[in-house]
């Protein structure tokens, strides 16, 4: 079941960011997104952060 199936479910998304393993994805992802200002890095995190919701254990 995904936890983001619209950009208006983001919020259900933080609550549930509890998961620990779930959330350092989301620090990293953010890290990556604030240091690299770049087309680039912002897919991959967002790639990151849509993989791990969709598929987390």
């Amino acid at each position: 079941m995904s936890i983001i199936s619209r950009g208006s479910k983001i919020n259900n998304f933080i609550v549930r960011a509890d998961i620990p393993h779930l959330r350092v994805v989301i620090r990293i992802a953010i890290m990556c997104i604030k240091r690299y200002n770049h087309w680039k890095y912002n897919k991959i995190a967002a790639y990151e952060i849509h993989y791990y919701t969709n598929n987390r254990v």
